[in-house]
């Protein structure tokens, strides 16, 4: 237990996470999730690019610069993710001036059925990519809209869960799976949100 003493009182103490912290084992050629990007232009499969789930942004503003065009997808319609965030986020772009963000408001699902098949040379999935029953739809709505060599990506490999159902995604598409090695924190407890990502080039 953790607890320090207090002029005779025991006070618990909140468990030191960083005590958990997990190096990232690195599969393939990149390291982070932003060196990804960098890989699609290197490999001239950086035509169209798409996040799926954005919040803030952060993600995006990283990778957009390697593509021609690129496409920020979100509902932002829920009490983390709402309507001041993607305010935010549009008037962020509006003023560093940056011109190949198209941002788009819309669930997944119905979003997918306005995009061509082939359409994107990368997809990320970071909106709900730790959700079972959400992941396994967007693996299956989206895999089709990405072109044949281009890089199928998403985030939270470090659940199980995660790792279970992308492990059979490979298996099923005979596709090498890759991962990059964000660190992150785990235990029986508590596991972040800020960890790997998974992605195959197809």
């Amino acid at each position: 237990k953790h607890y320090m003493k207090t002029n005779d009182i025991i006070v618990l103490k909140a468990p030191k996470w960083e005590s958990h912290r997990t190096e990232g084992e690195v599969i393939g050629p990149c390291k982070t999730r932003k060196d990804i990007g960098a890989l699609c232009q290197k490999l001239g499969c950086n035509k169209r690019g798409v996040e799926l789930g954005v919040a803030k942004g952060s993600f995006t503003f990283q990778v957009h610069k390697y593509f021609d065009q690129f496409w920020s997808i979100d509902s932002w319609c829920d009490e983390r993710h709402d309507t001041k965030q993607y305010e935010q986020f549009k008037r962020k772009i509006v003023r560093k001036k940056i011109t190949n963000i198209n941002v788009v408001r819309s669930d997944f699902n119905t979003v997918v059925k306005t995009f061509d098949d082939h359409f994107f040379d990368f997809i990320y999935i970071d909106g709900y990519a730790k959700a079972h029953h959400q992941l396994r739809l967007n693996l299956n709505n989206w895999f089709i809209k990405l072109t044949p060599g281009g890089i199928f990506s998403g985030h939270d490999w470090q659940y199980p869960h995660v790792q279970e159902i992308i492990n059979q995604l490979a298996s099923d598409k005979k596709l090498n799976l890759n991962v990059t090695g964000e660190r992150h924190y785990c235990s029986s407890v508590r596991i972040n949100t800020e960890g790997p990502t998974w992605w195959f080039k197809t």
